[in-house]
């Protein structure tokens, strides 16, 4: 905050005569500042480079290790967002941390969104085999405790394994 203060008029007494005089005015300008607390973005400029560089290396299509065209989209949306985040001279350490939280959490779900092989056995062919291994987690979701085995038959990505994804395997067995 600037502001001035100004004296208009000042009469001075002296004692013990009692004589008045005037004082000369003047003006005063003075200026109080409130240190800006430091905003640290080293967070987010990490995970914008860490977002990039898997925006980069993604390739679009519908095979085993390509992304789907909309999660990419959504990904460049979400690095966009936090770029103008960490380009604000006035963002505040909150407004970062969130960029960052939002990055990172679009970023959990673009990787989720990898299309899967529905060869889930690795045995170079898709047949009942893979159905059967989706059959076996039918009903796991990513609560359950052997989610970090039962997630290889979660075809849509969904944190659950259902019909859908039962389904999807079965569309993928050759006649």
């Amino acid at each position: 905050t600037a502001g001035n203060i100004a004296i208009t008029s000042a009469k001075l007494g002296f004692a013990p005569e009692g004589t008045v005089i005037e004082a000369g005015v003047d003006s005063k300008s003075i200026a109080v500042y409130m240190p800006v607390p430091g905003v640290d973005k080293t967070a987010l400029i990490a995970a914008i480079d860490n977002a990039q560089s898997l925006y980069d290396s993604a390739v679009v299509g519908t095979e085993p290790g390509q992304y789907p065209q909309e999660a990419k989209d959504a990904l460049l949306a979400a690095i966009n967002t936090a770029k103008v985040v960490k380009n604000d001279a006035y963002a505040t350490q909150s407004e970062v941390d969130n960029a960052v939280i939002a990055l990172n959490n679009t970023v959990e779900i673009f990787r989720g969104s990898v299309n899967k092989s529905a060869d889930l056995n690795s045995d170079g062919t898709i047949d009942v085999g893979d159905l059967a291994i989706v059959a076996y987690y039918y009903g796991t979701d990513s609560e359950s405790p052997t989610w970090n085995e039962a997630k290889i038959a979660d075809m849509n990505n969904d944190n659950v394994i259902d019909i859908t994804d039962l389904a999807y395997i079965a569309s993928n067995i050759p006649a």
